[in-house]
């Protein structure tokens, strides 16, 4: 019987040597299980600090309360001649805001070969942030001679872009 007792406190040691547990009740991590906690908290401590800077970044260069805006400019340098009697003359839009526009409109105003001043509205449904689109207006005089000019009429932001 007394080898019975020394065999049972032998595996009763065993038991205790094989635990995760030392000696003071606390657990010991294996390398791996704290290689893999310390790389996702530097993760998510890294993750939290790119989101703070970029939210600070965005407060400092004014962006936060910046209105939506949009240019429209006339390309006198890249008008073409149609035929003996008229021009084509490009027009572009461009998103300069930082917000998608969902309803943009402009106004290009001219003079024809009569001398009268006419007026053309153009929409685009939809330009996204800092994008840009060309229109080209038809005249029956050298764009130079005809004095266009653009100028946004209307615009409208898409709903829920960014508090606007």
């Amino acid at each position: 019987m007394p080898e019975e007792k020394e065999n049972k406190e032998k595996s009763e040691e065993n038991k205790e040597l094989s635990s995760e547990e030392g000696e003071s009740g606390e657990k010991n991590d294996s390398l791996p299980e704290k290689v893999t906690f310390w790389t996702s908290l530097l993760l998510v401590v890294s993750l939290f600090g790119f989101l703070g800077y970029a939210y600070i970044a965005e407060l400092r260069s004014g962006a936060a309360g910046k209105a939506p805006e949009a240019t429209a400019t006339v390309a006198l340098q890249d008008a073409k001649r149609m035929d003996d009697s008229h021009w084509t003359t490009p027009v572009s839009i461009r998103n300069t805001g930082r917000v998608p526009l969902e309803e943009v409109q402009i106004e290009i105003t001219y003079k024809s070969a009569s001398g009268a001043k006419k007026s053309k509205e153009v929409a685009f449904a939809y330009l996204a942030a800092g994008s840009a689109q060309s229109v080209y207006i038809v005249t029956d005089l050298p764009p130079d001679r005809a004095n266009l000019s653009a100028t946004v009429t209307y615009l409208k932001t898409q709903q829920k872009a960014r508090g606007y």
